[in-house]
């Protein structure tokens, strides 16, 4: 066993990985497990917006596209909530904004147009 410990840049490379790759419910997983370990411990790597982005655009590339959205708005509403909550970390970046936003796109649900300008007018 090594005692190198991974760091967010290396998680978030991992993510990035498992995005290219299209397994987009892995790097979800692997985003949920880095923060229940956060939280656990009060230690270890706490994901950052990067980390949720990349887990959004693996799910906006995904082709099974009403699951991807699904998943895609509750990874984002997690991310608001916890930025509420203080984490400054985690505040959504125009990235952000854009995968999700991507994400409704490729939709193609007749609600697309009202969610994305709801998105839009939150935005600003």
């Amino acid at each position: 066993a090594s005692s190198c410990t991974p760091d967010l840049q290396l998680y978030n490379l991992v993510l990035k990985i498992y995005a290219s790759l299209g397994e987009h419910e892995k790097a979800e997983a692997l985003l949920n497990d880095m923060y229940r370990a956060y939280k656990k411990r009060r230690s270890g790597v706490k994901p950052d917006s990067e980390s949720f982005t990349i887990v959004l655009n693996a799910w906006a590339n995904s082709t099974a596209q009403e699951i991807a959205l699904k998943h895609a708005n509750d990874i984002f509403q997690f991310m608001v909530c916890l930025h509420r909550d203080g984490c400054e970390r985690v505040k959504p970046t125009a990235a952000t904004y854009t995968a999700l936003l991507y994400c409704l796109a490729r939709s193609g649900t007749s609600c697309s147009v009202i969610k994305a300008t709801a998105i839009l007018d939150e935005m600003e």
